[in-house]
């Protein structure tokens, strides 16, 4: 129930928000007034986000249900956003100010900045509590609520720009140092063709290391037994993702030699794999956090059908920690109930705001990068938080959750000729970095399977049978409007 006091009544709000009842018979003025509650309870949300005691085992968009739906904050939010944007008299309020002030939308849809201003003053000159102004704040909040973060950070009072300023400029510093490394590591390579590519499976020189020698690894990984060449298979839990999907196919295509290849198979034994709109994840009830997620990128599962809502008062775990995303939620837009599902409280982890701005964005940009490459089909990620120390003496708990010591992240690039790169794997501390460079944190992923406890890899000799995975997903962005993702997955048969 929303109230101000005495100053407004329950039904003057209602007749701000719902000024008839021809303009929606369905629903009652509780039912207008839940919504425009929702709304509101989305923009003050803080921190106070964790779990309570379960209910009766049923929903509450289930008549008699307690507990909560399985839906994200943003799901709310945008419900409410689009309940709120149809009512006649907003849509009339908005369109009175637009008039008076010659506004005109911006590409995304947005009042520009000044015009918002504008109104904004306009509504300072009106009495405190008249209809006008209830209505005209509620178009201003819409507006406000429609502008990405990024654009929004330049409109908040006191931001350190320079600070963030500061802060991207050391990010691309660290991307371009992802480039240059895997620049070199293909001039090393001998910027092999699909023909070199198949003469070298099986006497793949060794992974040239650093300084350290961290990398090194002997012919004897690949190389051959019994006179078979022998291949590093890579699991991904593609069935899982895609079997569901009324557009599965599974066809035989030519074998395509690599000294690394894709396989359909889960990193871990008898895990329960919740699938979502295009990632799945493996779920940790002790830590009440994911211990991996797997996504696939490709230029249709990375298109921006959806703006990235600003939600305000969506705040961090405290003491330092940011609500990092193990799927970026900036890599799930080509539908709504994908950027949704990415904002899924499962996909949230307490990281280190330093880590999360920092060289987990990074990461983060640098797969969107490998994906629009001409010669990548998909770029596969793995993303999970670790737990080195014994999480049994005095862990760290947010709002429920287990703070992570480290994450790690996995990279696979596949190609469009149906070659398997060689996996840029990494591992993170959870804190302020102490190197200036991201090589200091990559590791191999033998490396990453003995702390994390996954079967990433599996070595083994040859097999002549590969399968072309197909599936379309399917989704509506904000506007109703049907999308389509493509996924095209090249796998070997064990």
């Amino acid at each position: 129930m929303i109230s101000s006091g005495k100053l407004i009544s329950r039904t003057q709000i209602s007749s701000v928000i719902y000024p008839g009842r021809e303009e929606d018979p369905l629903r009652s003025p509780e039912t207008r007034l839940s919504s425009l509650t929702l709304f509101l309870c989305c923009i003050k949300m803080g921190r106070k986000r964790c779990l309570k005691p379960s209910g009766n085992g049923k929903s509450t968009r289930v008549k008699g249900g307690t507990d909560p739906p399985d839906v994200s904050l943003v799901h709310v939010l945008n419900d409410s956003l689009s309940y709120l944007k149809n009512l006649k008299r907003l849509c009339e309020a908005k369109q009175e100010a637009e008039n008076k002030y010659h506004i005109e939308n911006e590409d995304d849809g947005c009042w520009p900045a000044d015009d918002i201003k504008r109104v904004w003053g306009k509504t300072q000159r009106m009495k405190k509590y008249s209809i006008k102004r209830i209505q005209w704040t509620l178009v201003l909040t819409l507006q406000l609520i429609e502008i990405p973060r990024n654009d929004l950070s330049c409109l908040i009072e006191g931001e350190n720009i320079s600070q963030r300023c500061a802060e991207q400029q050391k990010n691309d510093q660290m991307l371009e140092q992802l480039k240059a490394q895997r620049e070199n590591k293909r001039r090393e390579d001998g910027l092999r063709s699909p023909v070199d590519m198949n003469q070298a499976c099986g006497t793949t020189e060794s992974m040239k290391a650093n300084s350290e020698g961290r990398f090194s690894q002997s012919n004897a990984d690949l190389g051959s037994v019994g006179g078979m060449q022998r291949s590093i298979y890579i699991r991904i839990p593609l069935s899982a993702m895609l079997h569901r999907e009324q557009t599965f196919k599974v066809d035989r295509v030519p074998p395509v030699r690599s000294p690394y290849k894709l396989i359909d198979g889960s990193p871990e034994a008898d895990a329960v794999i919740e699938r979502r709109k295009s990632y799945v994840m493996s779920f940790n009830k002790r830590t009440n956090n994911a211990k991996w997620v797997y996504e696939i990128l490709n230029r249709e599962t990375l298109a921006l059908n959806c703006k990235q809502q600003a939600i305000f008062g969506i705040e961090g775990f405290g003491h330092g920690y940011d609500r990092g995303h193990l799927a970026s939620a900036r890599n799930h837009r080509w539908c709504e109930e994908d950027f949704c599902d990415a904002n899924l409280n499962s996909n949230i982890t307490p990281q280190h705001w330093s880590l999360n701005r920092g060289a987990w964005s990074v990461f983060e940009t640098w797969t969107r990068q490998l994906s629009a490459l001409i010669r990548t089909r998909n770029v596969h990620v793995y993303s999970g938080p670790l737990y080195p120390r014994d999480i049994q003496m005095n862990p760290l708990v947010l709002q429920g959750k287990t703070v992570p010591s480290h994450f790690f992240k996995v990279i696979i690039v596949e190609n469009v000729d149906g070659t398997v790169e060689e996996p840029e794997c990494y591992l993170l501390p959870n804190e302020k970095p102490k190197y200036g460079t991201l090589t200091e944190y990559q590791r191999r992923i033998e490396e990453i399977e003995q702390i994390s406890g996954l079967k990433l890899i599996e070595r083994q000799p040859n097999v002549n049978e590969d399968r072309r995975i197909t599936a379309t997903l399917q989704g509506q962005d904000l506007n109703k409007t049907t999308r389509h993702a493509n996924i095209e997955v090249r796998i070997s048969r064990k």
